[in-house]
Formats: C-alpha cells, sequence, structure tokens
C-alpha cells in the first residue's frame, strides 16, 4: 500500500510541476520551439528576383562610363601612337625615301628595256652577262640602301609595308633574270605589281610629307641606319 502511494504522489507532482511552468512562463515554450525553426518562409512574390546578367556591349558600354578602358581601346590606342612614331621616323628620312624609289624605278625601267634587247641580240647569253655584271653593284647599293633606311625592314610602319612588298618582289625578280626572261608570262605582271607598291609608297610620303603634326629627327644625320641616330627619334626638341 505505501508503495502505491509514493508511486501517486510523484505522478501528481509531476503534474504539478508541468503545469506550473505553463502557467509561469505563458507561451515561452512555444516560442522556444519556433525560435528553433525559424522565421517563416516569404512567399513567393516576396522573394527580390535576380538581375539578368549584363550583355558584353553592355558591359563594355558601363566600363567606358566608369572610366574605364577595354584592351581592343588600349590596343587601338597603342597602335596609333606606334604608326605616329612609325610616320615620324620616315619624314625624318623623307629624301632617302624618295630617292630610293625614284632609283628603283629606273631599275624596273632598265631590265624592262634590256628584257627585250637580250631576245634579239645575236648572242642573248652574252648580252645577258655583260649586263649583269653592271647590275650587280646596283642591285648591291639598292639592297644597302634599302636596309640602312628601313632598319633591315623593321621601320616605317604602314609605309614599309608597301615599301616591303615592292622590294621583295624587285628580289625575287632579280633572282628568275634570265636572257629570255623577256617572254615569260609572268614578267609583265611581276613589273606591274612592283610598280603598284612602288604608287603606294610615294602616296603615302606625299602624305607624310604634309602632315604638319609629325616632328622631325633634328639629331638625325642621313645615311644611318634606322633606329641607330642620336636623340630622341619622337621627339625632334628632345623632349
Amino acid at each position: 500500500m505505501r508503495s502505491n502511494h509514493v508511486i501517486v504522489t510523484l505522478a501528481a507532482v509531476l503534474a504539478m510541476a508541468v503545469s506550473t511552468g505553463a502557467c509561469d512562463g505563458g507561451d515561452s515554450g512555444k516560442d522556444k520551439i519556433l525560435d528553433g525553426i525559424g522565421p517563416a518562409s516569404k512567399k513567393l512574390d516576396e522573394i527580390p528576383k535576380a538581375k539578368p546578367k549584363m550583355t558584353p556591349e553592355e558591359l563594355k558600354e558601363a566600363r567606358r562610363k566608369a572610366g574605364f578602358k577595354d584592351m581592343d581601346e588600349i590596343a587601338a590606342e597603342n597602335a596609333k601612337e606606334f604608326e605616329k612614331g612609325a610616320r615620324e621616323y620616315v619624314k625624318t628620312r623623307i629624301k632617302e625615301y624618295r630617292a630610293f624609289l625614284a632609283d628603283i624605278r629606273a631599275n624596273l625601267d632598265d631590265i624592262e628595256k634590256q628584257a627585250g634587247a637580250w631576245s634579239k641580240a645575236k648572242d642573248p647569253q652574252k648580252s645577258f652577262d655583260k649586263w649583269k655584271a653592271k647590275f650587280k653593284d646596283v642591285a648591291k647599293d639598292l639592297t644597302k640602301r634599302y636596309d640602312k633606311m628601313t632598319g633591315n625592314g623593321a621601320e616605317g610602319g604602314n609605309t614599309q609595308v608597301s615599301l616591303g612588298k615592292a622590294f621583295r618582289g624587285w628580289e625575287d625578280l632579280k633572282a628568275d633574270l634570265s636572257p629570255d626572261i623577256g617572254s615569260n608570262e609572268r614578267f609583265a605582271t611581276a613589273l606591274e605589281d612592283i610598280r603598284k607598291n612602288l604608287g603606294e609608297v610615294e602616296k603615302s610620303l606625299d602624305d607624310i610629307d604634309k602632315d604638319e603634326s609629325l616632328v622631325i629627327n633634328k639629331f638625325y644625320k642621313e645615311g644611318e641606319e634606322g633606329g641607330e641616330e642620336g636623340g630622341d627619334e619622337g621627339g625632334g626638341d628632345g623632349e
């Protein structure tokens, strides 16, 4: 009987404790449970939508407005500055360029004239060899002047592009010279292509000569190799 009484008493005490905690704490127990779960999820219309990604064009424009330059713009500016320096290089040597053009044109005229004479000669090979002995000195002089003037083909920018094509064409023609070259169907085409490129060089020289924004390097001495003269190539006043 006594053990049953103890059990009943303990049950009553536990029930009272639970009841007292509920009364004293109000909704604290419920709140603790809710705190553990976290706030209720937001509705779909309350969730902010992610901003769409910019297109490459929009991103480029945004960077431009912010003061940034893209790689294409930087490259274009560098190329423009490089070409300006190349044009000043050419303008500093404008007399050499014009003299070279005149001499290589004269040489082309001579080759064209002699090609017709060789085929009509009694001994075409003998006639050709006699001319070629003199031509070797002319060709050597033109090659030496070209290398000095253009820094071995590395200087001159866009002007050098046309001049380089013309000079390579002349070298190829020189290598193909023979007593019967006048009858070769490619001979006339080769002469035409070389002269066309020389014409482009002359147009470039005229444009450069008229450009008053270009600074001539006053320290340069005619005949010096490209890039070897004293002073600052891009600053005629040494600034």
